[in-house]
């Protein structure tokens, strides 16, 4: 009879685990299939560019040799990795390929927020958080870096809030992200300062008498964190440069990604952030002080910038979770579970890829995008 109890705790605890595979194999098809968005952005072709040029020289540019009003000056590939992904993608199945990098990052990313999301939460309350934070995304998933790092960033911040929510030292082997997420896209210096308000909340639930070692670890991680990211083909320059996209000045107001939140019309974005309102007004939650501290802050860039409202959408629910109603039971998965739910994540993966292929999808720029067109 124990044999069989076992058995059964087991099987009811594998069950959750291939949820979150399922949702990022969803994703990954769901984006796969509709094909054409990813591809709606000039940005994408000086990308590819980029990766194939380090592909080709095996070296990393330090001067601007791609356009014609600033040839010559100074500039580096910061996000050099996403682009030599992306290459690399191309030269192995052309731009069906690329979107499909794209769309299993999306996927990836997502599955890790509903991992975290379902151990903790009801299903009603995780399946809720999983769709803003997807459709938050939609208006920013383009065939570029910041997609590629998605997946890194969803790892780093929750690991971070779980270990901050117990009042813990540090995730050490979070390092390891951040220098790879360094070398994939700039907002890697977002996680850093973003990580460091994350810090501050792990001291506060820290026991009193553990705070000082609890404030230790949290600022020897910082600092570790910070050499991490200077792991880079090009040291301390990745960081400055990622400083100097955040002064681009007057080039801001016709950048359409870096420009404010437009409410004269009523789109997406207005719905997602006044839905988001209105339910946490209406729900009765109780939000601590410092996490709404956080969701102010979160919502007041994506106001700021349209780009940032993938930040909201990936984060948000990490920052509501815990003033919403618990799970009931144990919340732990089954030695092995995750095994079983990566081997069907990658299976899925392979299938919902080779249904494209069969179907003949052929996603490509449109024609106003291509190179030609600037002529």
């Amino acid at each position: 009879m124990a044999g069989l109890r076992i058995a059964s705790s087991v099987f009811k605890y594998s069950r959750r685990a291939p949820i979150g595979a399922g949702v990022g194999v969803g994703c990954y098809a769901l984006i796969l299939l509709s094909g054409g968005q990813l591809l709606d952005d000039p940005d994408s072709h000086w990308h590819l560019f980029v990766g194939q040029q380090i592909l080709a020289t095996g070296s990393f540019p330090r001067a601007d040799a791609y356009s014609h009003s600033f040839a010559g000056t100074p500039w580096i590939a910061k996000e050099w990795l996403s682009q030599v992904l992306m290459a690399g993608a191309y030269r192995l199945g052309g731009w069906l390929a690329v979107t499909a990098l794209m769309a299993a990052a999306t996927g990836l990313a997502l599955a890790i927020l509903a991992r975290d999301l379902l151990v903790r939460l009801p299903p009603l309350f995780a399946t809720a958080l999983l769709g803003f934070a997807l459709l938050c995304m939609v208006p920013h998933l383009l065939a570029r870096p910041h997609v590629i790092a998605l997946p890194v960033m969803a790892a780093w911040f929750s690991m971070l809030f779980r270990a901050a929510e117990r009042g813990d030292s540090p995730p050490w082997r979070a390092v390891l992200l951040m220098a790879l997420w360094a070398n994939l896209h700039g907002s890697f210096t977002f996680g850093l300062g973003f990580g460091g308000l994350v810090a501050v909340e792990a001291v506060a639930r820290a026991e009193p008498g553990q705070r000082w070692r609890v404030f230790g670890a949290w600022a020897a991680f910082g600092l570790v964190s910070l050499a991490a990211a200077c792991a880079h083909p090009y040291g301390l320059d990745s960081i400055m440069a990622a400083g100097r996209v955040l002064s681009l000045g007057e080039a801001k107001a016709v950048i359409g990604e870096w420009r404010p939140l437009d409410f004269s019309s009523f789109g997406l974005s207005q719905a997602l952030l006044l839905g988001g309102i209105g339910a946490v007004l209406l729900s009765g939650l109780r939000v601590s002080l410092y996490h709404t501290f956080l969701l102010l802050l979160l919502l007041h860039l994506a106001l700021t910038h349209q780009r940032h409202l993938t930040l909201l959408g990936l984060l948000a629910p990490l920052v509501v979770a815990p003033a919403l109603p618990r799970r009931q039971g144990d919340a732990a998965t089954a030695p092995g579970a995750w095994g079983w739910a990566i081997a069907a994540g990658f299976l899925g993966w392979v299938g919902v890829t080779g249904l494209a292929v069969a179907l003949g999808h052929d996603p490509k720029p449109a024609p106003r995008w291509m190179p030609e067109a600037a002529l």
